[in-house]
């Protein structure tokens, strides 16, 4: 099915934080690769309080949503600045993820960039249910410091990881779009887990049986894959990788500052959040490049044909 992925209006979400700086770039070089309006949301859960009678704190609540009301208006005139069609939006929700979401489907945007969260193990709670329950095309990328929005690399390299299901493959499809929108290549790759490594049994036969196992599972999956890439266009790349973690070897792709990683979210309801969980959210947690996570309800919308076999 040919799909053009429209991409005219992004929500960029934002804590206001300097860290944020990181995530205005992403959303800054995707708005300029496919003349993109941006709107900046920033959701304030102390819009909602209600404290009659307690005059201070009304006072501390006003003088704070002044601040980020200035910091906003200032950070959508520098993406102004940039050269980017930039709005601004404040949220009244205490959830940000569900705050986020609401405003998105309220503007009829097409895609959300945010950031991971902070520096640890894992997503943030707030990433973590985007990727759970958006209907938008997601993208996450890490927070950091200011860029210089006048010298951000072009997104040259889209790299989309299939685990050759059919969702998966969709999904790929949907890259292959993203990558046209935005004037990349695309590279399509799939991990093979070498499971001799991961046994304790090690005696010769077990071994043995396990390497001629993983040797046709890696023909056949590397005839899976250029099929799937001959599909789609003569251009994409095939690249069949044998790692132990998906991660790390899908990132090994994507190094260079103009590449994102794409991939399919298998669901959106609590246990589909668990399969999630062992690749595309992972994925996302790990990577060092941008990831791009394309939902089921939007691979629902769009490609509803190849879904009905999923």
């Amino acid at each position: 099915m040919e799909h053009l992925m429209d991409l005219s209006h992004i929500v960029v979400a934002t804590s206001l934080s300097s860290h944020t700086a990181a995530v205005y770039a992403q959303g800054v070089r995707l708005a300029r690769a496919v003349g993109a309006k941006i709107t900046l949301a920033h959701v304030d859960g102390t819009i909602r309080w209600r404290l009659p009678g307690l005059e201070m704190v009304r006072a501390y609540i006003e003088e704070r949503q002044a601040i980020t009301l200035g910091r906003l208006e200032r950070d959508r005139d520098a993406l102004r600045d940039a050269g980017v069609d930039a709005e601004m939006a404040i949220v009244s929700e205490h959830s940000v993820w569900r705050g986020l979401l609401e405003l998105t489907s309220e503007l009829g945007a097409d895609l959300i960039v945010a950031g991971r969260g902070p520096d640890a193990p894992g997503l943030g709670t707030t990433a973590k249910r985007l990727a759970r329950h958006a209907e938008v095309p997601l993208l996450l990328c890490s927070e950091g410091e200011p860029r210089n929005l006048d010298q951000l690399p072009a997104i040259e390299h889209v790299v989309a990881a299939t685990d050759l299901s059919a969702i998966s493959d969709l999904g790929a499809r949907a890259a292959f779009d993203f990558a046209r929108r935005v004037g990349a290549k695309l590279t399509l790759a799939h991990v093979v887990t070498p499971y001799a490594s991961l046994l304790r049994d090690d005696s010769a036969v077990t071994q043995r049986a396990m390497a001629q196992l993983e040797a046709a599972l890696r023909e056949s999956a590397g005839a899976r894959l250029e099929v799937l890439a001959a599909s789609l266009d003569d251009d994409v790349v095939p690249e069949l990788l044998l790692a132990e973690k998906v991660a790390p070897a899908l990132d090994g792709l994507a190094t260079d500052e103009g590449a994102i990683l794409a991939l399919a979210t298998h669901g959106d309801s609590e246990l589909d959040a668990i399969l999630l969980g062992s690749m595309a959210e992972r994925v996302a947690a790990e990577a060092r490049a941008p990831v791009l996570l394309l939902c089921r309800p939007y691979l629902a919308m769009f490609y509803q044909d190849g879904l009905d076999e999923a």
